[in-house]
């Protein structure tokens, strides 16, 4: 008996022994399940922190670049030559040597007006012995080409008046005769220096001010009010030349089209801000600007309506998808420039 208590006694340790080792071992398989699983989370964490990194800085070198950058895409075109060393001398401006030089320009065409030169009456006799020099009857010409000074005038209009002498009825009392046509009726100022000022100013694109500084020079001075109301008059008389415009372009089958921000200093009723839209329609034989408030197809709508069809160039921007999906006979063609630049932004964002 009492071996066999001895026996039972051993083998109940054993087993607790064994259910012990059990628990532990089903610990430690779950202690490793647990941290293999908090590997693997700081593994994805670890990942998903380095994208974001090279999200960022990517980020951070395109701002930069955006910021740093040059602001023109031309490129200066660098000299190749085989025998030009870095330590070759610096080439100076203008005319090379060896190379032929260019031709005198032809001023044929502009009016002439002939001047006379003479020796003093002292320098027609010999220095020496006193004898006068024998007259030629030859000239030696020679031309300099100059600009005839602009000077204001004032044309003193009189109009010849008769009296009548007859006693027909409806017959004026008082005749007048009429006066030249005014370009801007009883306007202080004539055709020729409105035609000055506009010249200068939508050819040229000098400011009005600088205009009327450059006469007052010349002695006439003239109000920028003046100015600014003339201008204003003599805006309707160009309407039939836009519209001529107008219609030679949309006659077109291909367009270079585009739009910028304007600001315009009046506000409407659907619109508080000074913020529009300068639109441009480029054919091969016009140019046509919009002033907008807005920057949609119906601009676009407006310009060019139903046209039969032709080629559109133009950016990415939806409102000319918009108007070529309408009209399924436009053929968008996108700017090459536009798309070098999206290479350019890839591959600074990869």
């Amino acid at each position: 008996m009492a071996a066999d208590q001895v026996e039972y006694n051993n083998a109940s340790v054993l087993e607790e022994e064994n259910i012990r080792l059990q628990r532990e071992n089903n610990a430690l398989k779950a202690d490793i399940g647990y941290w293999k699983s908090c590997h693997q989370r700081a593994l994805e964490r670890e990942e998903a922190l380095k994208k974001q990194l090279q999200d960022k800085n990517a980020r951070i070198k395109y701002l930069a670049r955006q910021l740093y950058k040059k602001k023109t895409e031309k490129s200066k075109k660098k000299q190749k030559s085989d025998n030009k060393t870095s330590d070759s001398p610096k080439r100076n401006r203008g005319q090379q040597p060896g190379h032929p030089g260019s031709a005198r320009r032809d001023q044929g065409h502009l009016p002439q007006k002939e001047e006379s030169y003479d020796l003093r009456e002292s320098e027609k006799y010999c220095s020496t012995c006193g004898l006068p020099f024998g007259d030629m009857h030859d000239t030696e010409d020679s031309e300099v080409i100059e600009t005839q000074e602009v000077r204001g005038y004032t044309r003193k209009i009189r109009r010849k008046k008769y009296t009548r002498g007859c006693k027909c009825p409806g017959t004026p009392g008082i005749i007048t005769a009429p006066g030249p046509a005014q370009l801007i009726p009883r306007s202080r100022y004539g055709s020729s220096v409105w035609i000055h000022i506009l010249i200068r100013k939508y050819k040229f694109q000098i400011p009005v001010a600088r205009i009327l500084a450059n006469l007052a020079l010349h002695g006439l001075g003239i109000p920028p009010g003046s100015v600014g109301d003339g201008l204003k008059r003599l805006a309707p008389l160009f309407d039939p030349v836009y519209t001529a415009l107008e219609e030679r372009s949309v006659q077109a089958k291909w367009w270079q089209a585009d739009e910028t921000r304007w600001s315009v200093f009046e506000t409407t009723k659907t619109k508080s801000n000074f913020k529009w839209y300068l639109w441009v329609f480029i054919s091969d034989e016009s140019i046509v600007h919009v002033i907008d408030p807005t920057r949609s197809t119906q601009v676009i709508e407006d310009h060019l309506g139903d046209v039969v069809g032709g080629i559109l160039l133009v950016d990415r921007y939806s409102a000319y998808k918009s108007y070529a999906k309408k009209h399924k006979a436009i053929i968008l063609a996108f700017c090459w420039a536009h798309a070098r630049r999206d290479f350019i932004d890839a591959g600074l964002k990869s």
